[in-house]
Order: structure tokens, then C-alpha cells, then sequence
């Protein structure tokens, strides 16, 4: 209610406060009405302008449980169990999203989890700001990570978030927030998208997508979707009631994949821009470590800019979150294609594009995953080792751990030889380790027709030397570069190479 004395949504009972950085406290109040925020000795105070108040409370070593006080002249709000420790923002699509208990093996997980040190919030997935949507935002609460609500957490998240705990020995806040099906266009706002014309075709493809479509019309689409939804869930829920153990493949090979793709309108959440404002903007400045970015599949179609959407997508969420330097740990795409569909390499050129991205921007890294797609299934469920190879990530990039090995081979250079090209790499570690067939799958080369052809690799200490005797002068190699394709070059520390191409 306006005047009334409000803090965001996100602070709650049970919540995790950044450590060792300003912890950003705001949220709307009666005009003119002085604030007070205190926690842990802490107490700071400001003055409420245009109903809208913040306050930074100074850096503070992990711990807790602790309260947090904030009140003005009339009233007090009191958050209880409030911890001091590391906290996560978990970002993307569908596969982000992907719950704990339909992961593979999560429902064993899920019985086992029982960690008061592991917290999340589930930022509420609304397209609008109407009243019945900020109504399920409302609630919106802080978790902590037991059995009974483990399920309900992204998998990856979870997986990350159990690794960091028990190496840090700290409370692990995750906030998560994402939407399945929607595109990198969602979660930027219109001005930043604008500034680069790239990012006009989202709009003008929205457009025409939406078309002259009435309210009338899109509302009854919806109608429809969520009956189908409804009964899908039914069904998955039917199953797991008369067995509890079986997994989400056997529900699948059941009764089919769920229903995903929502009807788009003016409430779509797949609209550009909608996302940034109805959930990015509902937590933001909210204190955190880093982001956790799990995206793109929704954007192979336009793979050749995804790059600049990136860029534009982490300079406005550092711009938001007031800190040039956040870190950003971005999931690569893995292996992946439809049934009787053709190759078209648009995953890989949208690999290429996160690759390229982790390059350039400072504090942006890549977790490579290309060994763990799954043939016509666009939602692998091993979500451990994503979740285990964005912890040790983190590990050693935010956290210092230097003697971690945590990345595959990388390409660093080449050199052209007498009809082959000599690769170098860096992140070699104990050599390089073939799996399974001992040819090496997924090299290609080409000459200065750049029409690529497979390519016979042959391991030489740490390098690879790569030919093809059609090709007489190769001049550019490429590895990986497919969006599906057979994995089984390692490291010696069992993390799978890089795709590159040496254009």
C-alpha cells in the first residue's frame, strides 16, 4: 500500500546477505518518513524520497543467525534467521529451471538434502505487474534446503550450491530466476536493446508474431495451454504417486514430453523486454556474488548475434547491480538435435558466440558441457555435473581454490606443416584421454575454400596434429562444431575439450 512501510519483496525470514560487500537494503515508505535498518551492530539510517528508500549496510563477516530491523516513525518490519554468507543469482531457461526432483537421480537427492546452510528463493514468475501477479509474487519466500522442499529447486543450482557449501563452510544463498522457453530478448530491457541494432529483430519478429491477435483471442490460446498443462501434470503426478522412484525418462516415454510452449501475447512472457521489468527488476540491487547463466537454446535461430545480446544483457545487469566487475559463469550449450532433423551447426555457432563472449568480457567464464547432451532431448537430465563444473569454476575464479583443475583442453594457436595443421592448447593437465573409440571424433579442416571436411587428428604429446588427404594445404581446423555429435576427447582430468574454430 502506498505510504506504508514496504521492503522489496525479496528480503525475508530465513534470507542470505552478502558478505564482505555493501549489502543494498531498500523498498517504499511514507513520503519524508525516516528509515532505520540494523542488523549485527550495525544501524544506518535514510530519509524516504518520493515514497522510494535505500540504504547500504557496511560489509560483514559470514555468520548468523542474526535479525534485521527496518523501521520508520509508525511501524517496524522484523526479518528473523537471517544469515551472513555467499549469495548466487541462477539465471537462464528451461534447463536452469529444471527442478531437483525430475533430474537425474534427484528424487535420491531430494531425500537425502537436509542443509540449513542452503537457501534459495524462487523469484515468482510473472509477466505482468497487475494485481493477481504481484499477488503470487508476494509468495515468494526464502527456503531452506530440506526434504520436503528440495525438489523444487533448480538442479543445477542445488548441485552448485551443496559443492560451494561444503567447501566454504557457509551459508549459500541461491536466488533463482528464470523462465523456460524465453530468450536472451527477455531479460533486457528495451533501451539497452536499442542502442544496437542487432536487437531490433526481436522486436520486429515479436510483432509479427503477435500480429493483430486480440486480448480475447490470446486469453482463450492460454485457456487452452494451461488444460493441456494441467492434465500433463496430472498424469506425471498419477505416475509418481503409484511409483515413487520412477524418473522423469520413464515419465516421458509415458505420457511425452510436457507442454512448453506458451501462446504468445501481449502477457507472453517471451515478449522482449518483459522479464527484465516483471522479475529482474523486482530483486535488483539485491547484494550477490555472481550469476550463474544457463541460456540460449531459445536463441540458435538467431545464433550469429547472440554474442552482442550477451554483452548487452551482462552490461546492464552490472550496470544494475552496481558493480562493473560482476562475475558472470555461463553455461555452454551442449550437444543436442531433434529426431530426423538436419544439422544446421546453429548450436554450435551459438556455443561459438558464449565462447567468444567469455573472451573478451573480464570476470566472464565458461563451463563447457558439449560431452553432456542427450539425442532428441533438449532437457539433459544430468544436472550434477553442470552444477559440479560451475562449483569448481567458481572455486578457483572467486574463491581463490588456484590449485583446482577445473576446465578441458583450450585452443591456443596453430602452425601449418607440411599438409596438416599443428593445434595447440593450453589446460592440457596429464594429457589428453580418448574415451571409447580411439579415433578422435569431430575434427575438421579446410583450405582456403573454407568448405570443411572431417579430419584425421592424431595426438603428439600436447598437441594435435589435424589432416585430410583431400585437403592438400589445409589452412583452418575446427573441433565440436555440430550440434550433436559424439564426445571422447578429455583431458587427463576427465573435463572434455573446447569447441574452437581457428577462423
Amino acid at each position: 500500500m502506498e505510504g506504508k512501510l514496504k521492503p522489496a519483496q525479496i528480503f525475508g525470514d530465513g534470507m542470505v546477505l552478502q558478505r564482505n560487500q555493501n549489502v543494498v537494503i531498500w523498498g517504499e515508505g511514507r513520503n519524508n518518513s525516516n528509515i532505520t535498518v540494523s542488523i549485527n551492530g550495525h544501524k544506518v539510517s535514510t530519509k524516504v524520497i518520493e515514497c522510494k528508500w535505500s540504504v547500504e549496510i557496511p560489509r560483514m563477516e559470514a555468520g548468523g543467525p542474526y535479525t534485521l530491523s527496518i523501521s520508520d516513525n509508525f511501524e517496524e518490519v522484523v526479518y528473523e534467521d537471517v544469515m551472513i554468507g555467499e549469495v548466487w543469482l541462477a539465471g537462464g531457461q528451461s534447463n536452469m529451471e529444471l527442478e531437483l526432483q525430475n533430474s537425474y537421480e534427484g528424487i535420491k537427492e531430494v531425500k537425502a538434502a537436509d542443509n540449513d546452510f542452503i537457501r534459495f528463493y524462487n523469484v515468482a514468475k510473472i509477466a505482468t505487474l497487475e494485481e493477481t501477479d504481484l499477488e503470487e509474487e508476494a509468495k515468494s519466500i526464502w527456503n531452506k534446503v530440506n526434504s520436503d522442499i528440495a525438489g523444487k529447486m533448480s538442479a543445477v543450482a542445488y548441485y552448485t550450491a551443496k559443492k560451494l557449501q561444503q567447501e566454504l563452510g557457509i551459508a549459500i544463498g541461491v536466488i533463482d530466476c528464470y523462465w523456460g522457453g524465453c530468450s536472451i530478448s527477455c531479460w533486457i530491457s528495451e533501451e539497452y536493446m536499442e542502442s544496437d541494432m542487432n536487437a531490433h529483430i526481436y522486436f520486429t519478429e515479436w510483432q509479427e508474431l503477435v500480429g493483430e491477435k486480440s486480448i480475447e483471442e490470446y486469453e482463450e490460446e492460454v485457456k487452452k495451454f494451461d488444460i493441456e498443462l494441467k492434465r500433463w501434470i496430472q498424469k506425471e503426478e498419477e505416475l509418481k504417486e503409484d511409483n515413487p522412484d520412477i524418473t522423469m525418462w520413464d515419465v516421458i516415454e509415458l505420457i511425452g514430453n510436457c507442454p512448453w510452449e506458451r501462446p504468445v501475447g501481449y502477457k507472453s512472457p517471451k515478449r522482449p523486454a518483459g522479464l527484465y521489468h516483471t522479475m529482474i527488476q523486482r530483486i535488483a540491487p539485491y547484494t550477490i556474488k555472481g550469476v550463474l547463466w544457463y541460456q540460449g537454446e531459445e536463441d540458435t535461430g538467431k545464433a550469429a548475434i547472440y554474442d552482442k545480446m550477451l554483452y548487452k544483457l551482462i552490461e546492464q545487469w552490472r550496470k544494475d547491480w552496481k558493480n562493473e566487475a560482476l562475475p558472470f559463469y555461463i553455461v555452454q550449450l551442449p550437444m543436442w538435435i531433434e529426431k530426423g532433423a538436419e544439422d544446421d551447426k546453429s548450436w554450435a555457432v551459438l556455443r561459438n558466440m558464449q565462447r567468444k563472449v567469455t573472451q573478451t568480457i573480464k570476470n566472464t567464464y565458461l563451463i563447457v558441457l558439449i560431452d553432456c547432451g542427450e539425442f532428441d532431448n533438449i532437457h539433459p537430465l544430468d544436472k550434477k555435473t553442470v552444477g559440479l563444473r560451475l562449483a569448481l569454476q567458481i572455486l578457483k575464479y572467486s574463491y581463490e581454490y588456484k590449485e583446482l583443475y577445473v576446465e578441458g583442453p583450450k585452443y591456443l594457436q596453430r602452425d601449418l606443416k607440411d599438409g596438416r595443421i599443428v593445434l595447440y592448447f593450453e589446460h592440457v593437465c596429464d594429457g589428453f584421454e580418448i574415451k571409447g573409440d580411439k579415433r578422435i571424433n569431430l575434427f575438421e579442416v579446410a583450405g582456403c575454400d573454407k568448405e570443411f571436411v572431417e579430419a584425421d587428428a592424431v595426438i603428439v604429446g600436447n598437441t594435435i596434429e589435424v589432416s585430410n588427404k583431400q585437403v592438400k594445404n589445409p589452412k583452418y581446423a575446427r573441433y565440436g562444431w555440430t550440434n550433436y555429435g559424439i564426445v571422447n576427447l578429455f583431458n587427463g582430468k576427465g573435463f572434455p575439450m573446447e569447441p574452437f574454430m581457428t577462423m
